[in-house]
């Protein structure tokens, strides 16, 4: 059951769904004590959950944050593997090494 609850302390409200992940007052405590520089350019938060982390950190900060969050159970249209950044120069065998992991990862 979706639901629209009060980001304590930032006057942001957010939809939550009683079936999946909703935040708690620990994701708020992380946002409100996590720092960024600012240097920081690219930030990305990986298996973010509802978001609720990078949503208080870009309010805070006024910073662009990308989040990933993936759930078979929502039914994703886009589903990406990660890989590695091989170094260059690599080996061949190295960057054939690093391929099959990738692919097996995606399987």
């Amino acid at each position: 059951m979706k639901r629209l609850d009060d980001v304590l302390n930032y006057g942001l409200k957010i939809y939550q769904d009683s079936d999946f992940f909703s935040f708690s007052i620990d994701s708020v405590v992380l946002g409100n004590y996590c720092n960024l520089k600012i240097s920081d350019k690219k930030i990305i938060d990986l298996c973010t959950g509802n978001g609720i982390v990078p949503i208080i950190l870009s309010k805070r900060y006024d910073k662009k944050i990308d989040c990933i969050e993936i759930q078979d159970k929502l039914g994703s249209d886009i589903v990406m593997s990660f890989d590695e950044c091989v170094k260059w120069p690599s080996t061949y065998e190295y960057m054939a090494s690093s391929v099959e992991r990738t692919l097996s990862w995606a399987k």
